[in-house]
């Protein structure tokens, strides 16, 4: 049976900066009942504009054997009272994750508009 890698973290996005990146963290502790596991994680961030249909980031080749846990958030340039944002997972691989950006109301839930949003993905998990 897989155990989990179960990470908790903090993500500021603050000062947008469009660029894919990824790495590794050195040392993971993994606690299981009766031991503790030490391994290896590898991360992946990536911030893009939103695209009608979806966006879709790649991570880079053997980066991940299995699939990673995926944080995903959404920002606006500007606060909108119209409706509310929420990021979809569509589709997720060892080697990229597919995000839908949809915008709800009160009456309907539409699919954001091009360039209407920025979509930030932070992706870790392990190799084996």
């Amino acid at each position: 049976m897989k155990k989990s890698l179960i990470i908790v973290a903090s993500l500021l996005f603050g000062n947008y900066v469009y660029a894919e990146i990824a790495g590794v963290i050195t040392t993971v502790e993994q606690i299981y009942p009766g031991y503790t596991q030490n391994g290896t994680a590898f991360w992946y961030s990536g911030s893009v504009s939103y695209i009608n249909g979806g966006v879709t980031f790649n991570f880079p080749a053997d980066l991940f054997l299995q699939n990673p846990t995926v944080i995903v958030s959404v920002s606006a340039e500007t606060y909108s009272s119209s409706g509310t944002l929420t990021a979809v997972v569509t589709e997720l691989d060892t080697d990229h994750v597919t995000v839908r950006v949809n915008v709800g109301t009160m009456s309907s839930i539409g699919e954001a508009l091009t360039d209407s949003v920025h979509v930030h993905v932070w992706a870790i998990g392990t190799q084996n």
